[in-house]
């Protein structure tokens, strides 16, 4: 198959689900959410393990049981490749509108993932926070050109998406203290 028959965590799973939302097949996208819920321990050990940070963080290039598979690095590896997946689970709440499973299910599972992206990031001499390493899916293929300046526009994009949907889904809950906090955090990214 394909990609060794991986799961990219990129735009190759999330186009995979983008049709269930509109139709309203949401039992659909939940073979998707509950997979994830379930891979949690696996991707708490890999941010630990791997990163080196609490919380969770999804491997790029994934198998079945959540392990890390080896690939292009710079992207089997990114980080960020953890906020294309947390976009799913927003966009999942945004069209169901089922607040029980975002208070339950996807507000703490966000939220661990956010928390380990967030200190994985840098302060710079301007106080504006950043990657340690940043690519972009595909640039220069496998090679050393592949890692960017950080934050590439594609790590950028993803982070200040994901401070704006926390902060949506924390208001939603209203968690004042998360709201605040994720409004923070996006001051702090260029």
């Amino acid at each position: 198959p394909p990609w060794k028959g991986d799961f990219h965590n990129d735009m190759n799973v999330q186009m995979t689900y983008w049709a269930y939302y509109a139709s309203g097949h949401f039992d659909c996208g939940e073979s998707l959410t509950d997979f994830l819920f379930s891979l949690a321990p696996v991707h708490r050990d890999f941010a630990r393990d791997f990163f080196g940070v609490e919380g969770l963080m999804v491997p790029g290039v994934m198998g079945l049981k959540g392990q890390p598979l080896t690939g292009w690095v710079q992207y089997s590896l990114s980080p960020t490749m953890s906020v294309w997946l947390l976009q799913n689970l927003h966009w999942h709440w945004r069209y169901n509108m089922n607040k029980k499973w975002l208070k339950e299910e996807c507000y703490p599972y966000c939220k661990e993932m956010a928390v380990a992206m967030e200190a994985l990031l840098i302060e710079d001499e301007n106080g504006k926070l950043k990657l340690p390493i940043s690519s972009s899916p595909e640039i220069h293929n496998n090679s050393l050109q592949a890692w960017l300046t950080p934050n590439s526009n594609n790590d950028q994009a993803l982070l200040i998406w994901m401070a704006d949907a926390m902060a949506e889904m924390a208001a939603e809950l209203k968690i004042r203290s998360d709201v605040k906090h994720w409004k923070e955090f996006h001051s702090r990214l260029e």
